[in-house]
Parts: structure tokens; C-alpha cells; sequence
């Protein structure tokens, strides 16, 4: 499996049972969106790069790449204004936590939490999308094809990017339905999860083109003539 599937995955499921306890650490999870997008771009960039610059592919492959990556990198920006909408929307709630006036508590609906909810928390989204970029920067490829591959992650990428998107359809949901934000924070969200879409139908156009410029290298691994053996002594 794609090393960008297994950790977008885990990033996914991560967010998917992920219950904020305040709403200071669903302001996290807004602030934190541009950021936790950029080290998924990082990644995406890093095999832009390898597809120019190291993999004996097409030209071709990596200038779609980079239209994956534009889209990406256009999703951080969507995603940077929902954290600025978010904190002009809800100044006045924000400025609770961050300037409290003397018994600020006693306007609050219920008792004061002891838990220490109160204080920010990091976001959960970041802390997942810096798991991927650092995974994605550990594991070199060098192979083609066959296991963790080069083939291997082109395929799964619009599954890697999809996972990503679904980890912001969740923040989407909850902020229409469950949390306490003004309409256009949840409807922001929303567009953050339809421009990473995307991104997801570029890539998706990736694989195909890969196995159409490089029919002959991949019929070597998966028709071999007379064999694997005999076919490795075409191997350079």
C-alpha cells in the first residue's frame, strides 16, 4: 500500500473520533487548517520533485503532479480564511477566554470545568497532517513497481487526498451541526473539503497516465517473458 494512503488514513480516523472538549480546541482545529493542509502539500510537493528530478518517468507525470499540488496549495488558502472568518465572527466569544473580565465565568451556561479544557490545546488535524509529511519524508522509494513503490503511490494518491478531505467533511458536519459557530464558518469549511475534491479529481488522472506513457517498463513486471528470471536480464 501507498506509504501517503496508510498515513492519511490514520489522520483520517484520527479526526473521526476526535471530541473536542471546549470550544477553545474547536478554535485550534479552524486556526489549525492552513497549516495541517501545508504539511500535506509538502508532501505532495516532494514527489513532484522526485517525479522531476529522480524517477525515470515522463515529463508529463510530474506536470500533472503539479496541478495536484496547485489545487492542494489553493485549499491552504481557503483554509487560512476560515481561521480569520472564524475569530472576526466570534470576537466577542473569544475575547472571554483571551481577556476575561473579573467573574467572566459567571456567564458561562455551565459550571466552570476543572479539567483544564479552558487552556488551547494544539490541533489534533496538525499534529495527523505532520505524521504524514514526516512519514512521507522517511520512507525513500526505490522501486518502480511492485510493494512500496513509485506506481504505488500514484495510484494512491486521490485515496491519500480523499482521506484528507473526508478529516475536513467531519470538522464541516460537526460545525453545521454540533457546534456553536455562526453559519459561515461551517459553509467555509465546506469549501476548504470541495477545493481538496479537487485536487483528488487531478490525481485521479495520474495513474492512468502513468500506466499509458509506460506501458513496456510495466508489462515487463507483470508479463514477464518466459518468466520473471529471464526477464530480469533485460534489467539495466
Amino acid at each position: 500500500m501507498s506509504h501517503f494512503v496508510q498515513a492519511t488514513e490514520a489522520a483520517r480516523d484520527a479526526y473521526a473520533h476526535y471530541d473536542p472538549p471546549a470550544m477553545l480546541a474547536v478554535a485550534a482545529e479552524y486556526e489549525g487548517l492552513p497549516e495541517g493542509i501545508s504539511a500535506v502539500g509538502q508532501a505532495i510537493r516532494d514527489l513532484v520533485l522526485n517525479t522531476a528530478d529522480r524517477y525515470p518517468v515522463d515529463k508529463a507525470l510530474a506536470e500533472q503532479l503539479a496541478v495536484v499540488f496547485a489545487h492542494v496549495h489553493a485549499a491552504e488558502s481557503k483554509a487560512a480564511e476560515v481561521a480569520h472568518l472564524f475569530r472576526d465572527l466570534h470576537e466577542h466569544d473569544l475575547k472571554r477566554y483571551e481577556e476575561p473580565r473579573p467573574g467572566e465565568h459567571m456567564w458561562n451556561i455551565f459550571e466552570r470545568r476543572l479539567d483544564g479544557t479552558y487552556a488551547r490545546r494544539p490541533s489534533v488535524f496538525v499534529l495527523a497532517c505532520q505524521d504524514i509529511a514526516h512519514t512521507y519524508a522517511r520512507n525513500e522509494l526505490t522501486r518502480m513497481m511492485n510493494g512500496p513503490s513509485v506506481a504505488a503511490e500514484y495510484e494512491g494518491l486521490p485515496t491519500g487526498l480523499e482521506n484528507i478531505a473526508a478529516a475536513i467533511r467531519f470538522l464541516a458536519v460537526k460545525s453545521a451541526e454540533a457546534y456553536p459557530v455562526e453559519k459561515p464558518v461551517a459553509e467555509a469549511v465546506a469549501e476548504v473539503e470541495h477545493q481538496l475534491m479537487r485536487a483528488v479529481s487531478a490525481a485521479q488522472e495520474l495513474f492512468p497516465r502513468f500506466r499509458r506513457l509506460h506501458a513496456p517498463d510495466i508489462k515487463r513486471h507483470e508479463a514477464p517473458r518466459n518468466g520473471t528470471v529471464a526477464e530480469a536480464m533485460w534489467d539495466a
